[in-house]
């Protein structure tokens, strides 16, 4: 392969992707690591006859210098219905964290470059609309958590691109039950709010995306506690979290990350 000038990690995948030849792509991303056993058993799902075309699995984040395990976050497995559940926000892993068919990649057109952010959660859609989606629940990758920069998105920025994404997939969205979209509409403003809560220190700002939120669609358990979280302090929103989820983080209850 020959060499690229530097124009972001998503163009240096879809570069992998467009000289890949193998029948499977599987992402590494720098500061991430696999278990040994990763590869082999989403493959079995690949392979096994399901006509599933990608494949992701859990993970542990841990801490680099150390290796210790911090936190092993709920999967979320695959349903029938999960293009719908991708519309409303992404419920899968990391990009490390995913095997896909080198086909269904070239079929969708790989990693949208011209995203500032999100671009992952952007090709999981396209990915869903075409292909049968697969989980191992095992914390198969680490997510290593360490004192210098991981590639991450500018929250603002963050925040764009989840417009976009969702103006870019409005003919599909718009094919869904009205329940749908407005749990999708919900967690757009879920997301804003936390945005301007912990990133701008906008509480104004916060607390109305909040409240649109828990009034689009006031049956998710997150819009709620994302709500109840704008009158606790910080530290103290972390500590219920952790330890909501060690109880009831597999259940419809668990809180998410918004």
């Amino acid at each position: 392969m020959s060499r690229q000038e530097n124009a972001g990690g998503n163009a240096a995948r879809n570069r992998g992707i467009t000289e890949a030849r193998g029948d499977y792509v599987a992402f590494l991303d720098s500061d991430d690591t696999w278990s040994p056993d990763k590869t082999a058993r989403q493959m079995a799902l690949l392979t096994g006859g399901g006509r599933i075309g990608a494949v992701y699995c859990g993970l542990e984040e841990t801490d680099a210098r150390t290796g210790a395990v911090l936190q092993v976050p709920p999967i979320q497995m695959p349903t029938p219905d999960m293009l719908g559940r991708l519309l409303v926000r992404d419920e899968t892993a990391p990009t490390s964290a995913w095997i896909i068919a080198r086909d269904v990649l070239r079929q969708v057109g790989g990693f949208d470059e011209d995203l500032r952010a999100r671009q992952d959660w952007d090709l999981w859609i396209r990915v869903a609309a075409v292909t049968r989606l697969g989980a191992v629940d095992a914390p198969l990758m680490q997510l290593r958590h360490h004192d210098g920069p991981r590639t991450a998105s500018d929250p603002t920025r963050e925040l764009r691109s989840y417009a976009a994404i969702r103006a870019k997939n409005h003919a599909l969205l718009a094919a869904q039950p009205l329940t749908l979209r407005l749990a999708a509409r919900a967690a757009y403003h879920r997301r804003a709010g936390r945005v301007h809560l912990h990133y701008m220190g906008h509480r104004g700002r916060a607390l109305g995306h909040y409240i649109v939120a828990v009034t689009c669609w006031p049956v998710a358990p997150d819009n709620w506690y994302a709500l109840a979280g704008w009158f606790l302090p910080g530290g103290l929103r972390a500590r219920l979290r952790k330890g909501w989820n060690r109880l009831l983080g597999r259940t419809r209850f668990g809180i998410r990350s918004h």
